[in-house]
């Protein structure tokens, strides 16, 4: 897992979000809580929970992509 994961969070090919995601996993696999992640990464501690929640729940897949988004049906 961390392997991969690593990999992700320092790699100038992965997008942005990706490589923040995977550092919210590494952190917290470090056993740092929700405010310290999200202090240490300057991001909404809601932020933090919602990928951690989600990568228990689906594994990588889970913050691999983005949930769709509501929007404007013309």
């Amino acid at each position: 897992m961390s392997f991969g994961l690593k990999r992700l969070s320092s790699s100038n090919k992965s997008s942005v979000r990706i490589a923040r995601r995977s550092k919210i996993i590494l952190l917290a696999a470090d056993g740092k809580t929700n405010l310290e992640i999200a202090e240490a990464l300057n991001i909404e501690r809601g932020q933090v929970s919602r990928w951690r929640v989600r990568y228990v729940a689906e594994g990588f897949r889970g913050i691999e992509k983005d949930l769709p988004r509501g929007g404007r049906n013309e």
